[in-house]
């Protein structure tokens, strides 16, 4: 797991979750976010953004009812980003999608719930 129990609690406390998520997505993922709304797409294609994004809301506790909802995409979208993600996260622990999700975390933690530098490298060490 990439977030500890204290850091789901603190990161659910937020004012709006799935917003802060999608803005550590933005920010280490390079989504094309020009768009109105939440929009998933990346430089290189695919499916990464939004398998990250989804991957994230369920460690948040949210149902998949909740993540199409978020996401804005169908059940059959929801099925082919299990499939992608379980592919992916048995793969290679240096590959590209293991490196964004562990950017996007550390965004989370350090960024946006402020936990100190020091504190967050003993979590993960």
């Amino acid at each position: 797991m990439l977030l500890t129990e204290q850091h789901i609690e603190r990161y659910k406390r937020l004012d709006n979750p799935p917003q802060a998520l999608y803005n550590a997505l933005v920010r280490q993922v390079q989504v094309n976010s020009k768009h109105r709304g939440r929009v998933f797409t990346v430089p290189e294609g695919g499916y990464i953004a939004l398998a990250i994004y989804y991957y994230f809301l369920k460690q948040l506790d949210y149902s998949d009812k909740e993540c199409m909802i978020e996401a804005g995409c169908t059940s059959t979208l929801i099925e082919r980003i299990q499939k992608y993600l379980d592919h992916l996260i048995r793969g290679d622990e240096h590959s590209r999608v293991h490196t964004k999700i562990k950017l996007v975390r550390n965004y989370m933690v350090l960024e946006q719930l402020k936990v100190p530098h020091e504190l967050a490298i003993s979590f993960y060490d």
